[in-house]
């Protein structure tokens, strides 16, 4: 993954139904875990304070691989996808997702 600054990126202001599931989607596969069992532990909301994004339920810990935190995950103007997570020392940082990472991932499972 690729850490960017988030000044460097152009974040979606909106995010359509569909953008809303895809970004589920990937985030589960990514993370190897079953879309449905996820659902029930690890609910995201749906946010566009600031930038649009789907968040982390407050109160629950999101475990991706890396043993990093994430906090969202939303998509630049580019369609590129961004992770915000959290790092050893709690420093959010800001992660472009590559296709590969996630076909790698999704391949181990």
């Amino acid at each position: 993954m690729k850490i960017v600054s988030i000044q460097d990126v152009t974040i979606n202001q909106h995010l359509s139904i569909i953008e809303q599931v895809s970004l589920k989607d990937v985030l589960y596969k990514w993370a190897g875990s079953t879309v449905q069992r996820l659902n029930e532990s690890f609910p995201l909301e749906y946010k566009e304070d600031g930038f649009a994004r789907l968040e982390v339920i407050s109160g629950t810990e999101f475990v991706v691989p890396g043993n990093l935190i994430c906090q969202y995950i939303t998509l630049t103007t580019e369609n590129q996808i961004v992770i915000g997570i959290l790092d050893e020392d709690d420093q959010l940082k800001h992660g472009i997702l590559s296709l590969d990472e996630i076909l790698e991932t999704t391949e181990s499972v």
